[in-house]
């Protein structure tokens, strides 16, 4: 008999179809062959050596001509500071329609000199040093008043949309709301003022979701058919969400509440190093050389503090296409359990 089932993410409310049958379509789960890509190419602007032919570092971490990574601006940005005029951004109303200058902020994070390497066979102070970057190209943007929300995110791959296969991130900050991070905050707190599964109220459903997750590994064990979590230190921890909407979908967040993500400590970065690097490892070891995107979702520039609200890391391999149903219904549906995901991840024994 066919396994279907709806799911209800517990924050924004947002449902998803398992439907895992559905992976049994010819062609239905598409992982990527490898890519065999140099160490060095003296024709990618982004390697070593070719500096010049970027625009102008913004922030770089380096010891004289040696760099480990680097801030640009975006070369083809979507949005830009220079969009203003009279030094503020200009809101234009057309009857019922409104628009505005492409007011805002697009760079570009290199996250390390080397062409080939990803996150998962990096060094693990290399890949600290990207998370570091993160964070000092969030704090710089963190009291702008004009903008509004600030995003960082990584394409992997061609199904990933990524235009250059040197590793590295972007960094887009913009005057107006971004949707999927309010229906996160907004559905946060809600979740907040609202009594929990417990009874309690004021709780971060974040924190009650990592908690959950722990005590059905403590429970059932990690190798159980029903353990969703892959990965945990004493500051960090990674599972693939109750309500995933994509296959292997995993998501990446502190232990402890933490909503902005800038107050990182140093040992906070060096423990998200260390599981970054792990929940890589095993993706990769689940779906060589997989296309990806991530992206960090942390509370909103000029918010403050949040009690409702937890920073995370969302990675979504690009494993299956989008359709007409998903654009339709916004409901997706995930071919793949995120249980039968996790145990894979876990043991690699098939799904």
């Amino acid at each position: 008999m066919a396994y279907q089932e709806l799911r209800q993410n517990p924050i924004t409310g947002n449902w998803v179809i398992i439907a895992e049958d559905r992976s049994k379509r010819p062609g239905v789960l598409q992982i990527n062959g490898k890519v065999q890509l140099p160490a060095y190419d003296k024709d990618c602007v982004f390697c070593p050596g070719n500096e010049d032919k970027t625009p102008p570092e913004i922030l770089a971490y380096r010891n004289g001509d040696v760099w480990w990574a680097r801030t640009i601006p975006n070369k083809f940005p979507a949005l830009s500071l220079e969009a203003r005029i009279d030094g503020q951004p200009q809101i234009i109303r057309e009857g019922m329609f409104v628009r505005m200058p492409g007011y805002g902020v697009h760079e570009v994070i290199i996250e390390t000199p080397s062409h080939n390497q990803d996150i998962y066979d990096r060094e693990l102070g290399q890949v600290r040093e990207m998370l570091w970057m993160y964070r000092d190209r969030l704090t710089t943007y963190k009291n702008e008043e004009e903008l509004e929300n600030i995003l960082i995110f990584k394409n992997k791959g061609d199904t990933a949309a990524a235009s250059l296969y040197h590793p590295h991130s972007q960094l887009t900050a913009s005057p107006v709301h971004m949707q999927r991070l309010d229906l996160e905050i907004e559905g946060s707190q809600r979740y907040f003022l609202s009594e929990n599964f417990m009874g309690k109220k004021e709780q971060c459903g974040y924190c009650d979701m990592i908690n959950q997750e722990i005590e059905i590994k403590d429970k059932f064990g990690v190798t159980s058919s029903v353990n969703r979590l892959i990965a945990e230190n004493p500051y960090s921890i990674a599972f693939l969400p109750f309500a995933s909407a994509f296959p292997f979908e995993t998501w990446i967040m502190p232990k402890n509440h933490r909503s902005d993500y800038t107050l990182i400590s140093p040992e906070e970065a060096t423990q998200l190093a260390i599981i970054t690097k792990e929940v890589f490892e095993k993706l990769h070891r689940a779906l060589p050389n997989f296309d990806y995107n991530m992206i960090l979702h942390t509370t909103p520039l000029n918010a403050g503090i949040q009690e409702y609200y937890h920073w995370h890391f969302e990675i979504i391999p690009k494993l299956t296409k989008i359709g007409g149903f998903e654009l339709g219904s916004g409901i997706f549906i995930n071919i793949v359990a995120p249980e039968k995901a996790a145990k894979f991840m876990n043991t690699g024994l098939d799904y």
